[in-house]
């Protein structure tokens, strides 16, 4: 009947999905498109689309999957069923977290979390792990560490090996965005130890060696953050499921590790890569990224500071469309520096105080960890935040 034939091909794009062969999965939603529309049922066309919008994003073809998943979102709410709405929040919610819009992030798959609670293990700790996210991203930092180990305790109870060393390498990353680089390399090499021992090919060996590279620039180990960046290009070279995704994150590493060792030709061509990455994208704290580190080639040449100025001052306005905090500090103290540079000290002032804010979101964000809290305003490029910053 068309019932099976439809559930037969809904269960064969899932399998391809996460087999990697997305090109396949592609021509089978096609052909679940073609059957729903034989049912003359609307709500089995929209299950069909919303797996046509899951290849779009694989794929970082995000302008026609907007537009796309904005209709499976509004068709399932009205006529159902509960995948295709479980499917158009999450990854129209995926979109809305690599754009920098956090707040939309967090609701989208806080929804998607409820609607997968009671059908799938997998798609709920997707969802989860994207919730803790988008927390840490705007700020609370306690928040999304509390829904991290959460979602970590349900892995560990349901077997899981595909989200587990994941969400370990995020308590990582976090923890590294707080500048408590050494408990990052706690989380960091577990994370890799676990991807591993589970040793399937699933698993985000990726993942585990970028975080690693990460904790490398930050440590100032950087002979062993360019070894692990040497294997991570190879990887990403010959991947192509959601290559954009390690494409951004391997090019922000790659400027900042050569930004680190002040080689800014290198670092300025990663960078100069990572813009126009970001900017097909629309992911706009990447694109500030990139411009932060551009600025600071330009203050470490003495040259092009005007142009860099002015580029990363469009990168800081694009972001304030959203609360994006951990790259707001940072991006406002290179062009507080940029301003003084030029003599413009009104300028300058108000960089450091738009940075000055940001540190005081994240600070207070991290509400059960005084010690966390206490090192990260201690430190001395949130110290010289703060210090350079007019008093409120």
């Amino acid at each position: 009947s068309i019932e099976f034939e439809m559930a037969a091909l809904a269960g064969l794009c899932d399998a391809l999905f996460f087999a990697r062969r997305v090109d396949e999965m592609a021509g089978h939603a096609r052909e679940l498109l073609d059957a729903a529309d034989r049912t003359g049922h609307a709500g089995d066309a929209v299950e069909a689309r919303g797996r046509l919008g899951q290849v779009l994003v694989c794929e970082g073809r995000f302008a026609e999957a907007i537009p796309l998943l904005d209709g499976v979102i509004e068709a399932a709410r009205a006529a159902g069923p509960p995948v295709a709405l479980q499917l158009g929040l999450t990854y129209r919610g995926f979109i809305h977290y690599w754009q920098a819009e956090y707040e939309a992030a967090e609701a989208f798959l806080e929804e998607a979390a409820t609607l997968a609670a009671n059908r799938s293990a997998f798609h709920f700790l997707a969802a989860r792990m994207f919730v803790g996210l988008s927390r840490i991203k705007l700020g609370r930092i306690s928040e999304g560490l509390e829904e991290f180990l959460a979602a970590i305790a349900l892995a560990r109870r349901n077997g899981d090996r595909y989200w587990l060393p994941r969400l370990v390498g995020y308590m990582g990353w976090a923890h590294r965005e707080i500048l408590a680089p050494e408990r990052a390399l706690e989380f960091d090499t577990e994370a890799h130890r676990l991807t591993q021992e589970m040793g399937l090919p699933e698993t985000p060996n990726t993942e585990a060696l970028l975080v690693l590279a990460n904790d490398a620039v930050q440590l100032g180990d950087l002979t062993q953050a360019s070894a692990l960046l040497a294997e991570l290009e190879e990887k990403t070279a010959e991947g192509q499921w959601f290559r954009w995704m390690d494409e951004l994150r391997l090019a922000i590493v790659t400027a900042e590790r050569w930004a680190a060792a002040g080689e800014w030709n290198r670092a300025t061509e990663a960078a100069d890569r990572l813009v126009g990455l970001a900017r097909r994208l629309g992911a706009r704290d990447y694109r500030c990224g990139a411009e932060r580190v551009l600025a600071q080639a330009a203050l470490a040449r003495g040259t092009g500071i005007e142009a860099a100025a002015r580029r990363l001052s469009e990168a800081v306005e694009d972001l304030r469309r959203s609360t994006v905090p951990l790259e707001a500090w940072r991006a406002g103290r290179v062009l507080g520096h940029l301003y003084h540079r030029l003599g413009n000290e009104d300028g300058a002032a108000a960089a450091f105080a738009e940075a000055a804010t940001a540190v005081r979101t994240i600070a207070a964000g991290i509400t059960d960890a005084p010690l966390l809290r206490e090192g990260f305003l201690d430190a001395a490029p949130v110290r010289e935040v703060l210090d350079a910053a007019p008093e409120a």
